[in-house]
């Protein structure tokens, strides 16, 4: 990463990422990930009733994998490895 700032800071070990935020806009992109599901979940319960247990199962699941994901490109684009 070339002139950027520095958002997180994370160690792969063996396959496992461990990653912290150290500037605050790691912090707001991780409660923003993290808050995203759940506002998904409200807004489906709110506009389209009634909604089934195993619709909002199945978008959770999706929308984690995603979130996950997103995370994961996200640190390794804005993070520097420890040793």
């Amino acid at each position: 990463m070339a002139g950027g700032e520095i958002w997180f800071e994370y160690a792969q070990v063996g396959r496992r990422l461990k990653a912290r935020p150290v500037h605050w806009k790691g912090w707001v992109v991780l409660l923003a990930l993290c808050v995203a599901p759940g506002g998904g979940v409200m807004a489906m319960v709110l506009w389209r009733p009634p909604v089934s247990p195993g619709y909002v199962l199945g978008y959770m699941l999706v929308s984690m994998v995603l979130v996950f994901s997103a995370l994961t490109v996200l640190i390794r684009a804005r993070g520097r490895r420890r040793k």
